[in-house]
């Protein structure tokens, strides 16, 4: 507001529109878009609690050198069955969140993500286990 020279106001100029529009409303989640977030939630979970497993137990590799001489061990595949399970680990948790993330940004299914990183996890641990069972030759 301006005010002139006997004080009294002049109101301002009115513009174009006194609001902003208003946005169209959304539509309700259905039940298959429920039913999605909630599997991938509770898959997410299993799929992390699953890495962190798989890790911890990645720890006792090195008790596979137990019944090692100085002949029959190759402890080198000690080192590789390391990498192979922490490497599944986090690649599964890599594909949890990416997949996600992209597919709920997407608004697409987002399930099958933690499925696919739940068995990278597992694969790369059960490959890890077989390496490891093979250092006493």
């Amino acid at each position: 507001m301006t005010i002139t020279t006997d004080h009294t106001p002049v109101p301002a100029p009115p513009r174009p529109y006194p609001y902003p529009p208003v946005p169209a409303p959304r539509r309700p989640m259905g039940a298959a878009r429920i039913a999605d977030l909630v599997a991938t939630v509770v898959l997410s979970l299993i799929g992390l609690t699953a890495a962190l497993l798989a890790a911890y137990l990645t720890l006792f590799f090195a008790m596979a050198t137990d019944g090692c001489s100085a002949t029959n061990c190759r402890t080198d595949l000690v080192g590789w069955a390391y990498l192979v399970s922490w490497g599944g680990a986090g690649l599964g948790v890599a594909v949890i969140l990416a997949g996600v993330i992209a597919s709920a940004v997407r608004r697409r299914v987002m399930f099958l993500w933690p499925l696919l990183g739940t068995a990278l996890t597992v694969g790369g641990f059960l490959l890890g286990v077989s390496l490891a069972s093979n250092v006493v030759s």
